[in-house]
């Protein structure tokens, strides 16, 4: 059986456009231990986003494959990056909307960590894609307020979605639109299909 190690809707969607089957498992890590350490290993040294994000889902997907000895378990991670800063997910409006103008006029990075656990299956590996916002005028400012007053910011790290309404926010992306959706595509069923997996037809 394959597993994934996440809630997330839209890392579900994604493996269901790969035409997998698979079931959903929720991994309980401490994601907040996890950074707080990993901020104690990088202090001396040039901080890496790769290896938090590689931490993260292999943390995820250790833990579901714990209790599941005998299957395939995916977990992943996302993160944004700004200026070597991680945003997570804003705890209010006002936060989100913070976010997301300090990210207008720029380029960030978003970090999605992919781990397989299972039987003779041990890979943790990272995929970045850059991402650049149109320009803070009157038209990102009323764009901001609308994605903020629905809601969707709320649950997604650096406060948007680039599936959702977010996508209003966005002049460009260099690299995978599913990498900052939550699990890079490509890279994730050509591993998977070489590990003997099978995808639907239909």
């Amino acid at each position: 059986m394959f597993i994934l190690a996440s809630q997330s809707p839209r890392r579900r969607q994604i493996l269901e456009q790969m035409g997998l089957t698979f079931r959903v498992e929720t991994a309980h890590v401490d994601e907040a231990a996890i950074q707080s350490q990993w901020e104690i290993d990088q202090s001396r040294q040039a901080r890496d986003p790769a290896s938090l994000v590689e931490a993260l889902a292999r943390a995820k997907a250790q833990e579901v494959a714990s209790r599941h000895p005998g299957d395939l378990v995916l977990g992943a991670d996302t993160i944004v990056v700004w200026e070597g800063k991680i945003l997570g997910k804003p705890h209010s409006h006002e936060e989100a909307k913070a976010m997301l103008c300090s990210l207008s006029g720029h380029s960030h990075e978003v970090y999605t960590g992919v781990a397989l656990q299972g039987p003779g299956h041990d890979l943790v590996f990272h995929d970045c894609t850059q991402v650049t916002f149109n320009a803070l005028d009157s038209y990102q400012e009323a764009a901001i307020e609308a994605y903020v007053a629905s809601d969707q910011a709320q649950d997604k790290a650096g406060a948007y979605g680039i599936q959702d309404r977010g996508a209003t926010l966005v002049a460009g992306i260099k690299g995978d639109f599913y990498t900052v959706m939550g699990l890079p595509l490509a890279k994730t069923r050509k591993l998977l299909f070489s590990w003997g997996l099978t995808f639907d037809q239909a």
